[in-house]
Formats: C-alpha cells, structure tokens, sequence
C-alpha cells in the first residue's frame, strides 16, 4: 500500500467501523476489517457479514496524485457531519 493511500484508509475504516458497531441492518450484524485475505491478494476495507466472517462489500483505496486533496477534503466534510449528527 502506498502511504498517500493509507490515511484515507484508515480514516474510512473509521467511519465504516462506528456505523455498524453494535447494530444490525436488515437482521446482518457486520464487522469491518482491513487487509483482508482473497486469494493472494489484500483488501484494502472490507465489511463482513458475521459471525462466518463472510465479505459483502471490498473497498479499495487507490493513491492517484490529481484526486487524493478532494477525496482527503471529502473525508473531512464526512467527520465534520459526524460530529454534528
């Protein structure tokens, strides 16, 4: 992983991870976790169904020069929304 990439990563963990603690959505309790296993490879997030551990959606985080100030910036505009609900 590229470290440009890494504080978007664990800033959406963050976000994705306080959503589902402790609830379910439609009867689902999930979890997320990040470097997930898939074949040879590493997810970048990826939420699980539980308690099998079973990947329903896979997140990847990309570093890309051009885009990473608006995405970071998006970020913000998240945590500052999520303070104030």
């Amino acid at each position: 992983m590229y470290e440009r990439e890494r504080p978007l990563q664990d800033e959406l963990y963050r976000l994705i991870a306080n959503i589902v603690r402790g609830k379910r959505f439609a009867g689902l309790t999930l979890s997320v976790q990040t470097e997930f296993p898939i074949d040879n490879r590493r997810a970048g997030i990826s939420v699980l169904k539980d308690p099998k551990g079973v990947p329903i959606l896979i997140i990847e985080t990309k570093h890309k020069v051009e885009r990473a100030l608006p995405l970071l910036g998006f970020v913000e505009e998240l945590k500052k929304g999520e303070k104030s609900g």
